[in-house]
């Protein structure tokens, strides 16, 4: 069955921050630290387009691009809230990708002067 996961790994690296690597055996690590797909795996699968950010707060925002569905995820993957990018007459709805920018952002100062 197709379906798509959120890993978050830790690469193992040296005290100078590079990557370690053996050569003859593989690379590390052997597994994620967390990880999230949904309860039924065939309800989150996006192809090709698709990505996730760790917020301030532990939790994840995910980008279901090729759905255009952005959703939030607890550290307890409970989900948080979801959106679905709907555009009136337009087939794709793809998102490319999704950025969560906090109030304080100054990007956004503009919005709360």
């Amino acid at each position: 069955m197709d379906y798509s996961s959120v890993d978050e790994i830790i690469p193992p690296i040296d005290s100078f921050g590079n990557y370690t690597y053996q050569p003859g055996l593989p690379y590390g690590p052997d597994e994620p630290i967390w990880s999230y797909r949904a309860e039924d795996p065939s309800d989150f699968f996006s192809i090709n387009l698709a990505g996730a950010q760790r917020l301030p707060n532990g939790n994840t925002i995910i980008c279901d691009g090729t759905h255009g569905r952005l959703f939030e995820v607890t550290h307890e993957k409970e989900k948080v809230w979801e959106f679905l990018n709907q555009i009136p007459d337009v087939i794709d709805n793809h998102v490319f990708k999704v950025n969560r920018y906090a109030p304080d952002y100054p990007g956004l100062q503009y919005l709360f002067e």
